[in-house]
């Protein structure tokens, strides 16, 4: 069974026509009814919390026995005697508890009043069962989708609100097919789903009751309720483990595109003489724990495989540090070949000249100078000082190319 046939079995019934709702609250006589045009929360001031108070005084939900609140001396300030009561009052109704009175809520309160009733051909869930509920679901899902796709026989979208509309709805569907295969993936991993589904079951409802009131014309509603819908999508898909699922996806795919170009860059450096050896075996060390990262994420470890995946990142990084040295390493050493094989060639010219008679002492001092230098690249080179080795062993070797021309 998915997560959605069990949301729908465990809650759809009580919460999307909350027919056994209705024995535990007494119904609003519409003189009496309340006019919600936002949602109300902590710190709300207006005459609709005083009417949201006169409602629970009068309704079985006392908010206090006497003082500020009191029936008959009810105010326009949401304070916490209201928040405790509306909870208790969304905890009897089977809502979610969370002392906002929001679309849902106020969905609830307008359905008590008698004023806001399902019609029959697509809500009226009374008596309906399981099978035929997850119908209904999809069918309004696959109303949805035909709207999309041109398909529908609902008459075309013409109005920007409709489509407005629409667009949160489709929004919503694709969250909560996310959740979904969240909290699968969660619970096949043995961890704690009761928040995720909580608040995904009531997104589930709150998306129903859009979809119906976008077919009724009343979109304002249903964008109402769609942006409550998708923000408890939302905080389902992070109790659930989807950030961190997103997190550990991405953290993996790094360390393989890292992999993929050191081993290249490495590849490389082998073609041009460079000595490879411990580099190619710290890759294979990082290969191997993208693999790990791989089979934690697999058995729903988001965070074991953003461990792996980040040591292994790690590794490359200190790998291509190595690569570089190495590189410098390896340029150093043939700038110092270099400059050793210009110098022995200055030599034989210069002894060549001398033996020729040929005035040499310029072109010796340089040369001298140029030993010098070689003997400095050398040192640096032992002291792993690269780059002076380099500089040293390139002025080397322009010295003893100057000798010889002092021959001349």
């Amino acid at each position: 069974m998915t997560t959605l046939q069990r949301t729908l079995q465990l809650s759809l019934i009580a919460t999307i026509i909350p027919v056994g709702m209705m024995a535990m609250s007494t119904p609003v006589d519409a003189a009496e009814l309340c006019q919600f045009t936002r949602v109300i929360k902590d710190d709300t001031k207006g005459e609709d919390v005083r009417c949201l108070q006169e409602y629970f005084n009068n309704n079985g939900f006392t908010i206090t026995a006497s003082g500020a609140g009191s029936k008959g001396n009810e105010t326009n300030q949401f304070g916490p005697l209201t928040k405790r009561t509306l909870i208790a009052w969304q905890k009897a109704n089977g809502l979610t508890a969370d002392g906002i009175f929001g679309p849902s809520s106020q969905a609830l309160y307008m359905t008590l009043a008698g004023i806001t009733k399902p019609d029959n051909s697509s809500s009226d869930t009374a008596g309906k069962s399981q099978s035929e509920l997850l119908d209904l679901l999809k069918s309004l899902q696959d109303q949805v989708d035909g709207i999309k796709s041109g398909d529908s026989t609902t008459p075309p979208v013409t109005s920007s609100s409709a489509k407005a509309t629409q667009t949160a709805i489709e929004k919503v569907l694709v969250e909560i097919e996310k959740v979904e295969e969240t909290i699968e993936d969660a619970e096949d991993a043995g961890r704690s789903t009761s928040e995720a589904d909580r608040k995904y079951r009531s997104a589930v409802s709150d998306i129903l009751d859009a979809v119906r009131y976008y077919f009724e014309g009343n979109y304002t509603k249903a964008q109402f309720e769609a942006e409550d819908a998708l923000e408890k999508s939302e905080d389902a898909y992070k109790e659930s483990g989807g950030e961190d699922k997103e997190d550990a996806e991405k953290s993996i795919e790094n360390a393989k595109d890292d992999l993929k170009k050191a081993e290249k860059d490495v590849d490389d450096a082998d073609d041009d003489g460079v000595d490879v050896n411990d580099i190619e075996d710290m890759l294979d060390g990082a290969d191997k724990l993208i693999d790990q990262a791989e089979d934690a994420y697999d058995d729903g470890d988001y965070d074991e495989a953003i461990d792996y995946a980040e040591e292994a990142s790690d590794i490359i990084d200190d790998a291509m540090d190595d690569l570089e040295e190495s590189d410098e390493e390896q340029v150093a050493k043939d700038a110092i070949d270099d400059a050793e094989d210009e110098i022995d060639e200055a030599k034989e010219k210069i002894e060549k000249a001398d033996d020729d008679g040929d005035d040499v002492d310029e072109a010796e001092d340089i040369l001298k100078d140029a030993e010098n230098a070689l003997e400095d690249a050398e040192d640096a080179y032992d002291d792993g000082d690269y780059d002076d080795a380099i500089d040293d062993a390139e002025e080397a070797e322009s010295l003893a190319k100057k000798a010889v021309k002092a021959i001349d």
